[in-house]
C-alpha cells in the first residue's frame, strides 16, 4: 500500500514538473501574441 502511494506521489510530482514549464511557455506565447497584436493596432 505504501509503495503505491509513494509511486503516485512520484508520478504527480513528475507531472507537475513537466506541466509548469509547459504552462509558462504557453502563457509566454499568448502574452507575446497579444503584445504583437497591440503593436500592430498602435501602428495603424
Amino acid at each position: 500500500m505504501r509503495r503505491t502511494v509513494n509511486s503516485a506521489f512520484l508520478v504527480a510530482a513528475a507531472d507537475i514538473a513537466v506541466l509548469f514549464p509547459f504552462l509558462r511557455l504557453v502563457l509566454l506565447l499568448v502574452h507575446d501574441a497579444s503584445a504583437v497584436g497591440t503593436e500592430e493596432q498602435a501602428g495603424k
